[in-house]
Order: structure tokens, then C-alpha cells, then sequence
């Protein structure tokens, strides 16, 4: 029988550099072969999941949206639809997720960081800021998992062309500028916006576009009435869609003030993805965020007439 031992994965320099540069851990149980093939992944968040897939990995467990949050990123759907559940990116089942064997788990610093001690008993964890980090930090985690997983030969291209379409945002962006607040209409009837340590709120600034709201939340999203938006009187206001579900923006746009709000009555309103805005932000969901933004006319601050009139709310 061959016996298995405690060994450090083998890590090339390139790794060891990111690894050392930006605070990431690697850990690994594994026999005597230096350098094993990691076959079996498992990935705890949207934007890691992303980036693995665009590197041409997939999976064999991912851990999926709570029930509030709507479905999977639709446009990730056709790859992951026969991957194994392994229960919520907020609690992930860890009985799943030793069912399944795996020789690596990606995991996020964020929401996974309280589970980290169990899940290096697992099987080798990554643990990377994908939930947070900003178009640098996506870039050094698609490197990492590229070295890690061997897959090394896109990356480059991968990159360049996420960073050459933030720039052309940017710089459109930013020759358009205005005030923003972003968010989604809660079951409740409020909108419930993202605060400003969310990662999305950092892109807008960076496109010239800044949120207005300056609270900091853990959950990066807090519920504020229609007077605070009427009071901060924003130029344009996002309202994310959860699966393009229209239901909870009806009820809001219900109350008296509404149309009071200067973007509505400029017509700036704009409707966007809410899995691109504050779901995932992997290189794909990046890039996809960023047309969207572009198409719908918001970095130029185009009025969106067609999307109100298709809202039920009247132009002005």
C-alpha cells in the first residue's frame, strides 16, 4: 500500500511571489508527488467559479446563490448546470464538499474566511478576494489560479482584453461624469442600495461615476426609504435586476416621490444585471458589466427613455 504524507504542494516562484506580495494562503495534503495534477476543484464563489472557467477548469462542486439572491449568473449557466451543488456561497456544506474528493478548494477571504480552518482539513485551500477585489486584484487571482492549475497559456490575453475595454469605459466615463446611487428593490418595497465599500462602488468612481452613498456595511448593501434618494437627489440611479424580475421595482415606484427624483424626471434611469453589478466580479462578468454599461447609454448619461416607458414609469 502506498503511503500517503504531509507535504507542501509544490509552488513555483511565480506563485510563491503573488502568494507572498498579496497576503494569499495555499495549503495542501498531498502524497509524495511533487507536482499533482489538480483534477478535482471545488469553487465557493461566483467571480473565482468565473475566471476558473475562463482558464478552461471545470469544477466538480460549486456553491450557488440563497434563495434571495435569484438563480446562478445566467451566463455561466450552460457551463455549470451538471456541476455539484455544494449548498450556499454564504454556507457551504462541508459534508458535500468532502463527498466529492476534491485536490483543491478555491475559496473567497470574504465569505469564507470563518470556514477556512475546516476546509484546509478538506483538501488544499486558495483562499482569494474575489467578492472585493478591483480590476489589479482580479488580475493577480486569475494568475494564481492559472499557476496553480497549470492552465497558463490564455491569461495574458485574458487580461489584456479586460483591461483594454476598462479603459475605453473609463475614459468615456469619465469624460461624462455624474453622481450615482445603485441598488435593487427589496421584497419589502425599498430600495435597497449598495454601500460604498462595495467593489461596484469603487468602479464607479474609477468610471466617473460615484456612488453617493457613503455608509459602510459587512453586507455591503443597506435598505434606505425614497426620501434619502429624493434627498441625495442623484444625476442617474441603477436599478439591478435579480433574473430581469420587473415585480419589486412596480411595487417601489408605487410611492408618491418617485417621480419627484431628478433622474426619473431626466429619464435617467437605467436597469442592469444585478449578477454583473454585485454578484461577480471575474474577468467575464467584468467585461460584461462594463458593455452593459456602455450600451445602456449610463457612461455617457444617455436618457433611457425606452427602459422607462418599459417600466411603467412615464417619460417626463
Amino acid at each position: 500500500m502506498k503511503t500517503k504524507h504531509l507535504v507542501l504542494l509544490f509552488i513555483s516562484p511565480t506563485l510563491t511571489l503573488l502568494l507572498t506580495l498579496f497576503s494569499f494562503s495555499v495549503y495542501a495534503l498531498d502524497t509524495a508527488n511533487a507536482k499533482p495534477a489538480l483534477k478535482r476543484i471545488v469553487v465557493l464563489e461566483f467571480s473565482l467559479l468565473d475566471d476558473l472557467l475562463q482558464l478552461g477548469i471545470k469544477p466538480v462542486g460549486i456553491a450557488s446563490s440563497r434563495a434571495d439572491e435569484g438563480t446562478n449568473p445566467p451566463f455561466l449557466l450552460p457551463q455549470i448546470k451538471d456541476i455539484e451543488d455544494v449548498g450556499t456561497r454564504q454556507q457551504p456544506n462541508l459534508e458535500k464538499i468532502m463527498a466529492l474528493h476534491p485536490d483543491l478548494i478555491v475559496a473567497d477571504i470574504t465569505m469564507q474566511k470563518k470556514i477556512y480552518p475546516l476546509l484546509k482539513r478538506i483538501a488544499p485551500t486558495l483562499m482569494l478576494n474575489g467578492l472585493s477585489g478591483n480590476i489589479d486584484t482580479q488580475e493577480q487571482n486569475l494568475r494564481i489560479l492559472a499557476e496553480a492549475t497549470h492552465t497558463q497559456d490564455n491569461v495574458d490575453t485574458l487580461i489584456k482584453n479586460l483591461r483594454k475595454r476598462y479603459a475605453a469605459a473609463k475614459k468615456t466615463g469619465t469624460e461624462h461624469p455624474a453622481s450615482v446611487m445603485i441598488g435593487y428593490a427589496n421584497n419589502a418595497g425599498q430600495f435597497q442600495v449598495l454601500t460604498a465599500n462595495a467593489l461596484t462602488s469603487r468602479i464607479l468612481k474609477e468610471l466617473g461615476h460615484p456612488n453617493l452613498i457613503t455608509i459602510y456595511r459587512e453586507e455591503q448593501s443597506a435598505p434606505v426609504p425614497i426620501e434619502t434618494i429624493l434627498a441625495n437627489n442623484p444625476d442617474s440611479i441603477i436599478v439591478l435586476l435579480t433574473d430581469g424580475n420587473m415585480t419589486p421595482y412596480h411595487a417601489l415606484i408605487r410611492h408618491p416621490l418617485w417621480n419627484e427624483i431628478r433622474a426619473v424626471k431626466t429619464q435617467h434611469i437605467y436597469f442592469m444585471d444585478r449578477d454583473l453589478w454585485a454578484k461577480n466580479h471575474g474577468i467575464l462578468a467584468t467585461e460584461l458589466m462594463l458593455k452593459e454599461a456602455e450600451e445602456t447609454g449610463f457612461l455617457t448619461n444617455k436618457p433611457n427613455t425606452a427602459l422607462l416607458e418599459s417600466s411603467g414609469t412615464p417619460g417626463k
